[in-house]
């Protein structure tokens, strides 16, 4: 569909904005170079490749989770891990995200769940996008810290307590049809998008809205969207220059508190966007009467029905 005159305008003042907030930050101050943010415990296996890349031929999922727990954000190319620190990181301040209003009347078509169908998205992922960076060792190490349920806990450089990292999966559904979705993972009180797909209109809309209610009713402090692009910026996103990203970054990856959960079963998308506090309030009280764990906690039953199948998973090739 073209885009109209204002359309376009819009778009050229966007740009232009964030071009001048990229020129301002060069003259107020010089960034220190991408060395200096790799922690010493790292730089036995990873190196600076090119840009905001670093390099490695190692997939562990532990060294994965060490890379998240830093602020890197992992891809991958064919032979090679390419962790990646943005020097400029497009992220939206959770207390700040909004919803539109024509986002929001769309929404009550669809159910969301979490951590349902991580191995579906992937491959709706690699369907979607044909030049795909989830290259399959990468996709292993990613669901294998996805399998641990409640996470795996690292150390990090910094003389602070443990580190959560968490792998998620989000799920949009029309009845039983997936029709959209992301990987993701939470580092304390930051949550970064990987990526995601859509087949559907207006699926991938709801998807984003309903997962930044999630993330706020939650007790999340930073939504890491990764690069810059025009469709963050219109979701409120900012850029912030390297250098503060991972001040803030350093500052929530400690948050205990901050964990994405739903209850179980598909909940109506609107009733997220609307409502989520008041789910989350019911989910408390229901905890405290039942004693039943909910989506998201290693006790779940779909997490351990994950474990128990994690031998046989581990070993699946996905599509590239």
């Amino acid at each position: 569909m073209s885009r109209g005159e204002t359309e376009n305008e819009d778009e050229q003042q966007s740009e232009n904005t964030s071009k001048s907030r990229r020129k301002s930050w060069r003259r107020s101050k010089p960034e220190p170079p991408l060395e200096s943010y790799i922690p010493p415990y790292l730089r036995r296996v990873i190196i600076p490749y090119h840009g905001d890349f670093c390099q490695t031929t190692l997939y562990h999922p532990r060294l994965l989770a060490h890379l998240m727990a830093e602020g890197f954000l992992p891809i991958a190319t064919r032979g090679a891990l390419l962790p990646k620190l943005h020097l400029y990181r497009s992220v939206i301040e959770v207390s700040e995200h909004h919803v539109p209003k024509s986002t929001r009347k769309k929404s009550k078509r669809f159910e969301v769940t979490l951590n349902r169908e991580f191995d579906r998205v992937v491959d709706k992922c690699h369907e979607q996008h044909e030049h795909c960076w989830l290259y399959p060792p990468l996709v292993q190490a990613f669901r294998a810290i996805h399998l641990q349920g409640d996470g795996m806990e690292v150390k990090v450089a910094q003389p602070v307590g443990p580190v959560r990292v968490r792998v998620l999966s989000m799920e949009v559904w029309s009845g039983q049809e997936l029709v959209a979705g992301e990987l993701g993972y939470s580092v304390g009180g930051c949550y970064t998008s990987l990526t995601g797909f859509s087949s559907v209109d207006s699926s991938g809309s709801v998807q984003l809205a309903a997962l930044g209610r999630l993330l706020k009713a939650c007790g999340f402090g930073l939504w890491d969207l990764g690069m810059d692009m025009e469709y963050k910026r219109n979701m409120g996103a900012q850029l912030y220059v390297r250098s503060k990203f991972v001040e803030a970054f350093h500052e929530l990856r400690t948050d205990e508190e901050a964990v994405l959960r739903l209850p179980p079963g598909q909940v109506n998308a609107k009733e997220v966007i609307d409502n989520m506090p008041l789910l989350i309030q019911q989910m408390d009280n229901g905890d405290k009467r039942s004693g039943i764990p909910q989506e998201g906690s290693s006790k779940h039953p779909i997490a351990k029905k994950h474990k128990k199948g994690m031998s046989s998973n581990a070993g699946t090739t996905l599509r590239c």
